[in-house]
């Protein structure tokens, strides 16, 4: 799991603007595996963070909402995030909580 730890001034490694769908055609395949599920250390997580990792499935049964996956490092432990129709704002907050 080391190899998927970003830094926040690392977007290359998690903004998902920077690389349209479909992904498996846009990122880098030195960097799809950290692009598809980086994680980041509470301590350096931002909303901002949060919203560059979110996007709006456009597929038929995908769900409605915002979609995301990542890790947190919260000292020794890992929380791996997958989520459906939550918005970041409340993830963000929940998370805070593990700092």
């Amino acid at each position: 799991d080391e190899a998927r730890l970003v830094k926040i001034t690392e977007r290359e490694k998690y903004d998902l603007s920077l690389y349209p769908i479909p992904r498996a055609d846009s990122v880098p395949e030195e960097l799809r595996e950290v692009v598809d599920h980086p994680i980041f250390d509470i301590e350096e997580l931002t909303l901002d963070a949060l919203w560059l990792r979110a996007y709006m499935a456009g597929e038929a049964g995908e769900g409605d909402g915002w979609h995301m996956s990542f890790g947190v490092k919260c000292g020794e432990k890992l929380i791996e995030v997958q989520l459906k129709g939550v918005e970041p704002e409340w993830v963000y907050q929940q998370l805070l909580r593990h700092k």
